[in-house]
């Protein structure tokens, strides 16, 4: 698929929000309002259906896409830790020793350097679902029908069974499908490139944001958002909260796209997202080991090291492929 210059402005801004959010800084609280559902918003803006694919090949490439490398990251995680607690000290059985279920069932089980990996079979899921529905469901308003009822189960189940366990945080798509389905139905109508449309679409998140905040900051409503923990039960506000941050994000990523220097790096974040969201609290665990880590020095390292790690990957790609053409055009001679 072709990249978009400012989806991947948008995920690097949206990466920088997760890390921040996890970083320890009194306010990293509000990133949770809205970086996880923007990451789905802009899965969903790229989704395309594949009429030359089944809907079960397409699922097999999500697979291999993302959790082929959920499955290697976790391994890699693991080696490291032990490795790490082996080097300082710890007894053999100690160091080695892994909470199986947690990384076996995952979700909402999964903590410390695991954290953030409940999302990426979260979005396994609802890549599929959409994408299911996408083939089976002709109407595009019985699927928004559909989409509003899983909306309210998944209100229903975060009201009343929020602390249930469901492996690899599956059920929680019922209610992350809404930001894919968004998405979706943002580029197919294009609101964002349309100047009008955009410019009305702007004022009108701007000043729903303005008032929710300041009803927010006086009390006298009420909000959080964790999709890790099912905790979606503000009714209405859940959705549009989110979505208005993202819209807001989504516009800032054009404006920062045409300033070369910002645009540079957070299209490079953008394209490292998987790696810093794999890596970022890992990196934060080891260095806190050694120095103090405050929460601009954690939000520094969780990005630097992790982009370092991603870069070392793309050159070893570029280096391989440079190796096979070799090999074939020294066979073609022959």
């Amino acid at each position: 698929m072709k990249r978009v210059l400012w989806i991947d402005i948008l995920k690097g801004l949206g990466i920088i929000a997760v890390v921040l959010g996890h970083s320890g800084y009194q306010n990293g609280y509000f990133m949770f309002f809205f970086h996880m559902p923007l990451f789905v918003f802009a899965s969903g803006y790229l989704y395309k259906k594949n009429s030359n694919m089944s809907w079960w090949e397409v699922s097999k490439r999500k697979f291999k896409h993302l959790l082929v490398p959920y499955v290697v990251y976790m391994l890699l995680i693991t080696l490291i830790m032990c490795s790490y607690n082996l080097v300082a000290g710890a007894p053999l059985l100690k160091a080695l020793s892994l909470d199986w279920k947690s990384l076996i069932l995952g979700g909402s089980l999964l903590n410390g350097a695991y954290g953030v990996f409940w999302f990426v079979t979260f979005l396994f899921t609802v890549q599929i679902l959409y994408d299911f529905l996408q083939r089976k469901v002709k109407s595009s308003w019985f699927l928004g029908l559909i989409i509003i009822a899983f909306y309210g189960i998944a209100h229903w189940e975060s009201t009343n069974y929020q602390h249930i366990f469901v492996p690899g945080n599956v059920d929680v798509a019922l209610f992350g499908i809404i930001f894919y389905a968004l998405g979706h139905l943002f580029h197919e109508k294009d609101w964002l490139n349309k100047e009008g449309v955009g410019r009305l679409l702007l004022l009108g998140v701007i000043a729903y944001l303005a008032v929710f905040f300041y009803l927010y900051a006086e009390g006298m409503i009420r909000f959080g958002l964790d999709l890790k923990h099912r905790q979606y039960y503000f009714l209405g506000t859940v959705i549009l909260t989110p979505l208005s941050c993202t819209i807001i994000v989504a516009f800032l990523s054009k404006l920062l796209s045409r300033i070369k220097v910002i645009r540079t790096m957070l299209e490079f974040l953008g394209k490292a997202t998987m790696e810093i969201m794999y890596l970022h609290i890992m990196t934060g665990i080891i260095i806190s080991k050694f120095i103090p880590l405050p929460w601009y020095l954690f939000l520094l390292a969780g990005l630097l090291f992790p982009s370092v790690w991603y870069y070392s990957l793309l050159k070893l790609k570029e280096l391989r492929n440079i190796r096979s053409h070799t090999r074939y055009l020294a066979k073609e001679k022959i």
